[in-house]
C-alpha cells in the first residue's frame, strides 16, 4: 500500500498510457555506456504497440538527429522530448534525469506511466530501488509477448492499433490486472514467471 500509488484504485481504462524511453545505455555507478544516441528501433516498436504516449527525455549535451520514425512520431504528437539538466557525475546525472522525468509523469498521472528498462533501453545496476514497482513488472510482462520487427513501419503499427483498439484495450487490462495481482504475492518474480 505504501509503495503503490494505485493501491485500491482501478485505473481508467480509457485514459492513454505512456512509457518513458531511453536510448540503449548501461549505468553502473559513475560509468555510462551508450550504444547509440537514438532509440533502438525494436524498443520503439515495442513501446508504440503497447503504449499511447512515448516520452524520450532529452539532455542537451547529447546531440543527435532524430531518426525518420522518431520525427514522424514527434510530429504526430505521440513522442515527446522533455528536457532535463543535471550537475556533477554524468552517469548518475543521466540516471536521475530519466528517473526524474518518470517520477514526474507517474505522480501527475498515477498508474498510467511506465519506465522502459532492458538491454535496448535503460539498464542501471544500482540507484533505482525506489522505482522497482508494478510499472516495471507490467513492462517485463509485456516483453514476453511478440512484438513487430524492424521491417514493420511505425505507420503499419499505428494502423494495426487503430484496427485492433478493442483487443489491445483488453490485453492492456489483462496486463494491468495481472500486475495488480503481483502486489499481493510474496514473490513477484515467481508470479511474473508463472504468468509469462
Amino acid at each position: 500500500k505504501l509503495k503503490d500509488p494505485m493501491f485500491g484504485k482501478l485505473p481508467n481504462r480509457k485514459l492513454p498510457r505512456g512509457i518513458v524511453l531511453t536510448s540503449p545505455m548501461e549505468i553502473e555507478g559513475s560509468t555510462l555506456r551508450m550504444n547509440g544516441a537514438n532509440l533502438h528501433p525494436e524498443e520503439l516498436r515495442f513501446a508504440l504497440l503497447y503504449w499511447d504516449k512515448l516520452s524520450w527525455p532529452n539532455q542537451s549535451f547529447i546531440v543527435s538527429d532524430m531518426s525518420e520514425d522518431e520525427k514522424l512520431l514527434a510530429e504526430m504528437g505521440v513522442l515527446e522530448r522533455p528536457e532535463f539538466d543535471f550537475n556533477g557525475d554524468v552517469a548518475q546525472g543521466m540516471l536521475k534525469g530519466y528517473l526524474g522525468v518518470f517520477k514526474e509523469k507517474a505522480q501527475s498521472s498515477p498508474g498510467l506511466w511506465s519506465l522502459s528498462e532492458g538491454e535496448r533501453s535503460l539498464s542501471a545496476i544500482c540507484g533505482r530501488d525506489e522505482f522497482d514497482t508494478v510499472d516495471s513488472l507490467s513492462v517485463r510482462l509485456a516483453r514476453s509477448i511478440p512484438i513487430p520487427g524492424v521491417d514493420m513501419s511505425v505507420e503499419q503499427i499505428i494502423k494495426f492499433k487503430e484496427k485492433r483498439r478493442d483487443e489491445l484495450g483488453e490485453l492492456r487490462a489483462c496486463l494491468e490486472n495481472t500486475t495488480q495481482d503481483m502486489n499481493f504475492m510474496g514473490n513477484p518474480d515467481e508470479y511474473l514467471n508463472h504468468q509469462i
